[in-house]
């Protein structure tokens, strides 16, 4: 299992970036939480564009973080699961779902307590967050 850490958060969000950014015109990322064996991510996806966001960013998060970490091989043996967000209730309730991390395991007593990488502290009015691409090759 991944342990969250500042320099695990950072390369996991530099990936992250960098799969929403080449995605740009085809995936809005909405929200996110990484937790150590899984992540939920809530975006729009525009056609078919999901399989190739979702593939990049698996690759990856398994490539940059297994080399920071000393891991071979894929961090999350399932394939991806995709459930559309048909309303406002639903999507309310996928929202709250991916926030509340942490907490529904009673690892944490907020959700604003969560070491892994969240988009919390956005969604909560924190300036906006960069993160850094790692140019693996020179390391």
């Amino acid at each position: 299992m991944l342990r969250p850490s500042a320099e695990v958060n950072e390369v996991v969000g530099g990936v992250l970036a960098r799969a929403v950014q080449q995605s740009a015109d085809t995936v809005r990322l909405h929200a996110f939480t990484f937790v150590s064996n899984h992540f939920h991510l809530l975006v729009w996806a525009r056609g078919a564009a999901l399989a190739s966001f979702m593939q990049y960013l698996r690759s990856n998060l398994s490539k940059k973080v297994g080399r920071l970490v000393d891991w071979s091989g894929g961090f999350w043996e399932r394939r991806y699961s995709a459930e559309p967000v048909l309303d406002d209730t639903a999507l309310v309730g996928r929202l709250r779902y991916v926030l509340a991390h942490g907490v529904k395991e009673g690892l944490v007593e907020r959700s604003a307590e969560w070491p892994g990488l969240t988009c919390l502290p956005q969604l909560l009015g924190s300036a906006r967050r960069l993160f850094r691409w790692f140019n693996w090759t020179k390391r």
